[in-house]
């Protein structure tokens, strides 16, 4: 690099490192499939305007239900965890290994086991199309068709919707384009520090657009959801057999849901509950990295923060997010 050069980008670089620092602070995530995600700020704000768009034509309904995997194990030989990062295998009506192991433990009827059967539960999803009206944190997303993820607590207010707890309330279709109304997502961390979404509210009810032609313009990138529950798509690539091996591997020990006998339970078992273990089973975090069904260390991602067995998804969320 010249003298010349570096003397001509002097002025006004400032601005630019203080947009790229910005940039980097605001906890933008994305995912391989591309599904939106609310972005929070540097004080783990967010907030977003939502609408919810109709299924396709051939499909019944404009949303799916989807539970996955997220299980880190540390091990001390390696100097970081190993982790098992998976739908669930039920999602495609079969069998799924991490549901089989968790029952092979709970079962035992051992308290121990059944405190280690909590550490590999799922997480489940709610996945829809969506129109973005407003995302203030990620503005470049305003005005895109997109799929998002919607966690269980976002989910609740859709629910809430269509089926309203009480009989002064009308149900509205919030999928209708006409007469469905914009979700107005809103993010915060409550008093325990972790993020809650309890100011989240509907707007009133109306068209998402009073032009047909924006309309139809908007439906066309609607691609429906299907290859979300396709046995050969991308998400189910891998055996039962082929995850049950990854899971012995990830939590460094048999399988008890593979074992003979009481006696080969207890064999597999061993290594799970031996304070002297050099592997350490760390509890489920409920966020898969950015490319689905990738087994890198995301130590990156969790940091120093492990939660506690009570924390529920949504707390999960946060703490893998930042």
């Amino acid at each position: 690099m010249s003298l010349a050069h570096l003397k001509k980008n002097s002025t006004g670089g400032i601005a630019l490192l203080q947009k790229r620092l910005n940039e980097m602070k605001s906890k933008k995530t994305d995912s391989g499939d591309n599904y939106w995600k609310l972005s929070v700020d540097t004080a783990d704000v967010g907030s977003a305007e939502i609408r919810l768009l109709p299924a396709i034509e051939g499909e019944d309904y404009p949303f799916v239900k989807i539970a996955d995997y997220g299980i880190g194990v540390f091990h001390q030989s390696i100097g970081k965890k190993k982790w098992y990062i998976h739908r669930s295998l039920e999602n495609i009506g079969q069998k799924d290994p991490v549901k089989d192991e968790y029952w092979a433990l709970h079962n035992t009827g051992i308290k121990e086991n059944k405190e280690a059967a909590k550490l590999i539960r799922d997480r489940v999803s709610y996945i829809v199309w969506i129109y973005v009206v407003d995302d203030k944190n990620a503005p470049e997303n305003n005005g895109k068709v997109m799929k998002a993820k919607l966690s269980p607590s976002i989910w609740k207010f859709v629910e809430d919707k269509l089926t309203p707890q009480f009989d002064d309330e009308d149900a509205i279709n919030v999928f209708n384009p006409w007469e469905g109304a914009t979700l107005k997502i809103r993010a915060f961390n409550g008093s325990n520090g972790m993020r809650t979404y309890e100011k989240t509210v509907w707007l009133n009810p109306g068209p998402l657009f009073k032009d047909d032609e924006k309309l139809e313009e908007v439906f066309k990138q609607v691609k429906g959801l299907a290859d979300e529950t396709d046995p050969n798509s991308k998400h189910y690539s891998k055996s039962y057999d082929e995850l049950s091996v990854k899971l012995a591997e990830v939590l460094g020990r048999p399988l008890v849901k593979d074992q003979k006998d009481d006696v080969d339970n207890a064999s597999a078992l061993a290594n799970a509950f031996n304070d002297d273990e050099e592997d350490e089973v760390q509890p489920t975090p409920t966020r898969k990295p950015n490319v689905e069904e990738n087994d890198e260390d995301l130590d990156t991602l969790v940091g120093s923060k492990v939660p506690s067995n009570d924390v529920d998804d949504d707390e999960l969320d946060a703490l893998l997010n930042g």
